[in-house]
């Protein structure tokens, strides 16, 4: 690739406990400012994802929401239905109803498609 199609990698790393992971997204250089919360999105899913396979429900429901938390919203996209919020709620239903593991789980892939949107909005690839 050359020229206006190169992409610039972003990498960012999240903590949480003793726990820590790196997200990477690859942007076109104009956007890598924006690309830096995708790339975190991408970090607090590895996150969570851990904690489920350690049988963490709990620090994988935080670690998912700190991840949607510094995302937000994804961008409107006139092509896409964005049903995220909807699932997001039921997820968060499952976490208040005890079933913590499920409700993990769930905000985990939401976490995950809300970074495919945004990347996408940005003309971004998710690495990994």
């Amino acid at each position: 690739m050359t020229g206006e199609h190169e992409l610039s990698s972003v990498r960012v790393s999240r903590r949480r406990g003793d726990q820590v992971a790196e997200g990477e997204v690859r942007v076109p250089p104009a956007e890598s400012d924006d690309a830096a919360a995708v790339a975190a999105a991408l970090a607090w899913e590895t996150l969570g994802r851990r904690y489920l396979k350690a049988g963490d429900p709990d620090d994988a429901v935080a670690a998912a929401q700190a991840g949607l938390d510094e995302l937000g919203d994804p961008p409107p996209d006139p092509d896409v239905v964005d049903d995220t919020e909807l699932k997001l709620y039921a997820a968060e239903e499952r976490v208040r109803q005890g079933h913590t593991r499920d409700g993990a789980s769930n905000m985990l892939d939401i976490l995950r498609v809300r970074a495919e949107l945004h990347a996408r909005a940005l003309g971004a690839e998710l690495a990994g």
